[in-house]
């Protein structure tokens, strides 16, 4: 007959309960370290606007906010992807607006089906548009190659 030192269920499981206990403890600590390096970012951020002062639009602190996590940074990428996407668009609906006129839009408000895409999502600032070439960009720093 088999002899049962412990009523517990778990006692005879050895090994496994140690690994159960250090993923737990991993995925705690991994957790917090991520909950610190956020924290990090919008301390120092915080900092940057006393020292600066107000921050209008368009002005931007790309190097001052950008996220120190990486969750943080592949976000940040994904709106700039977005805001290259935008200005993509624009300048198609622009080409096409030209060809049909014969010249460039006069704003860009009086090209069709623009509303939504008119401004960048990160910096929420109206792209600039010069009527006289056509061209388009984004003021927000850190999108001037878009």
């Amino acid at each position: 007959m088999k002899q049962v030192c412990c009523r517990h269920p778990r006692a005879s499981r050895g090994i496994g309960a140690i690994l159960e206990i250090l993923i737990v403890a991993a995925l705690i600590l991994g957790g917090w370290y991520m909950y610190v390096s956020m924290n990090k970012g919008v301390a120092q951020t915080q900092k940057d606007l006393d020292k600066i002062g107000t921050v209008t639009p368009g002005q931007g602190l790309a190097d001052a906010t950008a996220p120190h996590s990486l969750p943080g940074q592949a976000i940040r990428r994904a709106e700039g992807m977005e805001c290259q996407s935008n200005l993509r668009q624009l300048r198609m609906m622009i080409q096409t607006s030209t060809a049909e006129k014969g010249s460039p839009p006069v704003s860009i408000t009086d090209i069709p089906d623009s509303i939504r895409i008119r401004t960048c999502p990160i910096g929420k600032c109206d792209y600039a548009y010069n009527s006289a070439t056509g061209e388009i960009h984004c003021p927000y720093l850190g999108h001037e190659k878009y």
